[in-house]
């Protein structure tokens, strides 16, 4: 059964014109009815927070470069915690949500330490009674279900259906066919629903690392569903970046087939500007900033260079870096 996709409203989020921040997939499963709760203040109010020129998120990608040694070299200007920090203090502000929470798996005995888990931000969200899956009808539900659904394999549904109904009683049925529903009863109680938040912009690697935490936190039973962040597409994570190789992006994580290791509940939010311009400030980590010309000049290499400061740094302009 494929997860069905929730409608996606049709606002600037979607296309990038007036805003930072769009939509570039909404993947939670329909039987979690705490869908809309955080899928909209998520995209409609917290993404859009973030904002350099009015309302609209612009990055400036002028290039600037720096002396290392005898050479010249590109230089990094634009931070990435400036749109990571800025999302979760509006998590945390507006909209009640724990930063920077370490949850601790408590079931692991004496390592527990090296275990514990820091994510972006969570919160917990009241819950009605969903439906439960019993340990005795676990398995004749999958050996009817995987026979009518050839296209899931066997191992991926039974990680996906113990989990949302075998360990926890707060999902609904959403789309499920009514010829399967007699293995299900409806459960009695349910806690919270738990949601982890990861915003990733550095490397493919750490896109993965952040993807499998939120994994690892979920099949340990310590959330319930996940929110994953990161850059749209690599064109534009290595415009505001382009002194590093911060190449994580929804394109690179689907060329690399990310999906067939994600079995929980999760929103995927890809972010992008809404333009570039060489007049907009720069990122800093808490706030913007701009460059200011000192007035001396730098010589590397023969060539001379304008020396700017900007953000207590120095860089150099009309500089090509050396080969």
């Amino acid at each position: 059964m494929e997860t069905p996709q929730a409608a996606v409203p049709k606002n600037r989020l979607l296309h990038g014109t007036t805003q930072a921040i769009i939509i570039r997939k909404l993947l939670v499963h329909s039987a979690l009815q705490q869908a809309k709760v955080i899928g909209q203040p998520l995209s409609e109010q917290t993404l859009n927070s973030i904002c350099t020129v009015g309302t609209e998120f612009v990055v400036n990608d002028s290039p600037w470069f720096g002396r290392s040694g005898d050479r010249v070299t590109p230089r990094v200007v634009n931070t990435a915690d400036y749109i990571s920090r800025g999302f979760s203090k509006f998590l945390e502000e507006q909209r009640g949500w724990t930063r920077e929470k370490v949850i601790t798996d408590r079931a692991v005995a004496g390592v527990a330490a090296a275990e514990d888990q820091r994510i972006d931000a969570s919160i917990e969200l009241p819950a009605s009674p969903g439906y439960a899956l019993d340990r005795v009808e676990l398995f004749p539900f999958l050996d009817e279900f995987t026979a009518a659904h050839p296209e899931l394999e066997p191992d991926r549904a039974a990680v996906l259906f113990y989990q949302r109904y075998g360990r926890r009683g707060c999902f609904h049925l959403g789309a499920l066919e009514e010829r399967h529903r007699h293995h299900f009863r409806q459960a009695q109680t349910t806690g919270p629903i738990r949601v982890g938040v990861e915003f990733e912009t550095g490397y493919i690697a750490s896109s993965f690392r952040s993807l499998n935490k939120l994994g690892f936190l979920y099949r340990r039973g310590l959330i319930d569903a996940g929110v994953f962040i990161t850059s749209r597409d690599k064109a534009s994570a290595t415009r505001i970046w382009p002194a590093t190789t911060r190449n994580g992006s929804f394109e690179e994580l689907e060329r690399l087939q990310y999906r067939d290791s994600i079995v929980l509940p999760i929103w995927e939010f890809g972010f992008a500007p809404d333009r570039f311009g060489r007049t907009a400030p720069y990122l800093g980590k808490t706030r913007t900033y701009t460059m200011t010309n000192t007035g001396d000049v730098e010589t590397v290499g023969g060539v001379p260079s304008q020396v700017w400061e900007g953000n207590a740094k120095r860089f150099l302009r009309r500089a090509q870096p050396s080969t």
